[in-house]
C-alpha cells in the first residue's frame, strides 16, 4: 500500500461544519453548486466531503520541516459546531454567552483569512516587497545590506508599510462594519503549529 503524500490531500479552505449546516439529502452531506465566478452550475448534489478544498492546502515549509495547520484548525471548528448547534435548535443568537459570540465572531475572522483568494493576495504582496528590494538595491550581494538601521532597509519597510495599509484597506473596505465590543473568546482563534 503507498503512502498518502500529504501535499496531495485535499484540506477544506471552508469547513465541512460550515457546509454541512447549508446541505441536504438523507444523511444531510451533499449541496447544490453554483460557481458565481464562471457561472458554472454543477450537476445534480455534490458531497460536502469534495467541495471547497484543495491538495495541501494548509501544508507549508518551515525551518524545521513540512508543517501543516488542518488539524490546527480542529479545535475552532468544533466550538463552531458547538455553537452553531445552540444557535439553530433555539433558532436565535440569545442563548450565546458572551464568550459563544467572541468566538463565533473569531470563527468568521479566521475564516476569511483561509480561502485561496487572501493567499493569492499575500503571495502578490511577497512579489511586489522582492521586486521592490530588487529594484532598491539591484546589486545588493547579501542581506547585510537590508539590516537593521541600513537605507536600503529604511527603503524597503516604507514601501512594505504603504502595501500593507493599502491592503488593509482593501480588504476592510469588503468587511461590512461590526460592534467594536471587546469580548472573551474561548480557545485560541490562530492555530498553533
Amino acid at each position: 500500500m503507498t503512502a498518502k503524500n500529504p501535499d496531495n490531500e485535499k484540506q477544506h479552505y471552508v469547513p465541512e461544519v460550515v457546509l454541512a449546516i447549508y446541505a441536504e439529502g438523507a444523511g444531510k452531506n451533499k449541496l447544490c453548486v453554483f460557481d458565481k465566478h464562471t457561472g458554472r452550475t454543477f450537476p445534480g448534489p455534490t458531497a460536502v466531503k469534495k467541495l471547497c478544498k484543495e491538495g495541501g492546502f494548509y501544508n507549508a515549509e518551515a525551518a524545521h520541516g513540512r508543517v501543516s495547520l488542518e488539524k490546527a484548525f480542529h479545535q475552532l471548528e468544533q466550538e463552531y459546531r458547538d455553537i452553531t448547534a445552540k444557535v439553530i435548535a433555539k433558532r436565535s443568537l440569545a442563548p450565546l454567552s458572551r464568550e459563544d459570540f467572541g468566538t463565533l465572531v473569531g470563527f468568521v475572522c479566521v475564516q476569511y483569512l483561509r480561502v485561496p483568494r487572501l493567499r493569492k493576495a499575500f503571495e502578490q504582496f511577497n512579489r511586489l516587497i522582492a521586486d521592490k528590494a530588487r529594484a532598491i538595491a539591484p546589486k545588493a550581494e547579501s542581506r547585510q545590506e537590508f539590516e537593521l538601521g541600513s537605507p536600503l532597509r529604511y527603503l524597503l519597510q516604507r514601501y512594505t508599510q504603504s502595501l500593507t495599509a493599502k491592503l488593509a484597506q482593501t480588504t476592510m473596505a469588503n468587511i461590512p462594519p461590526a460592534g467594536r465590543v471587546s469580548m472573551p473568546i474561548r480557545g485560541s482563534l490562530l492555530p498553533s503549529v
